[in-house]
């Protein structure tokens, strides 16, 4: 793996910011996206998995809605983003954290 990132044949695929704060309730649905930038040749199509995890303080299904899924780049695309649904219960509380991955890149 990339520091920050995962590492295709040509390719270096990352998050533009490591850290991304969401306000509940700020979004109607709570859609919540995250930018993904891919740095090198970009010359054909490359795919990246990527998933969340509960590894910090934020619980599946009570805080967010668990995913994870594919993006596609195609050749001289350089941006993409994944959506994350943070959900709002409607009562105060402190700060939760959750981790989004990338797993893997082809192309």
């Amino acid at each position: 793996k990339a520091p920050g990132g995962v590492l295709g044949q040509k390719d270096v695929v990352c998050m533009v910011t490591q850290h991304l704060h969401v306000k509940e309730g700020a979004v109607e649905d709570g859609s919540t996206y995250i930018w993904l930038m891919r740095v090198g040749a970009c010359d054909s199509v490359a795919k990246v998995g990527w998933k969340t995890l509960a590894n910090f303080s934020a619980v599946e299904n009570k805080h967010y809605v668990p995913a994870e899924g594919v993006v596609t780049l195609h050749a001289g695309q350089r941006l993409a983003k994944i959506m994350v649904r943070v959900l709002d219960d409607e009562r105060w509380e402190p700060i939760r954290e959750f981790s989004v991955v990338l797993t893997e890149v082809v192309g």
